[in-house]
């Protein structure tokens, strides 16, 4: 599906529960206000504010490293949902002309206190996903997320 120049793609993965979910699109801004709001996910619930989503950096082991842990209510029927999430960057600028993201869940880190599930909430468990950003001209920027 393409509506606004955002494509998705879903498909379930056979004989499993699992989903796998593909959205691409292009962003009109510079690539380095796409990184602030990668490396200050925090910061997050500053500019979204039609939810209250509530973000939290259990550790940043580097400015590329993080661990985040982060909450969104939704509307009845659903649940709110939650997730605690490893997130790596990489800058493959200079070889591939892009920077890669990978992450995935944790239920448990080393000296970090996990926040416990909420009652009614949903936690989210991502086994992998990953998102490219690249650059297209100096205020525009191709990106792809995968899980």
């Amino acid at each position: 599906d393409n509506y606004n120049g955002v494509s998705t793609f879903h498909r379930s993965e056979e004989d499993t529960p699992i989903h796998s979910l593909k959205v691409i699109g292009i962003i009109e801004a510079p690539v380095q206000h796409l990184l602030s709001l990668v490396i200050e996910a925090d910061l997050i619930p500053t500019f979204i504010n039609f939810i209250k989503i509530e973000v939290e950096q259990l550790r940043v082991m580097s400015v590329y490293h993080q661990l985040i842990y982060q909450k969104v209510p939704l509307p009845w029927p659903l649940s709110t949902r939650d997730i605690v999430v490893e997130a790596q960057g990489f800058d493959e600028l200079e070889h591939h002309g892009d920077l890669v993201i990978t992450g995935k869940s944790v239920s448990k880190y080393e000296d970090v206190k996990i926040p416990k599930v909420a009652n009614g909430s949903t936690r989210l468990e991502v086994h992998l996903a990953g998102g490219r950003i690249r650059p297209i001209t100096m205020n525009k920027v191709e990106v792809t997320v995968a899980a």
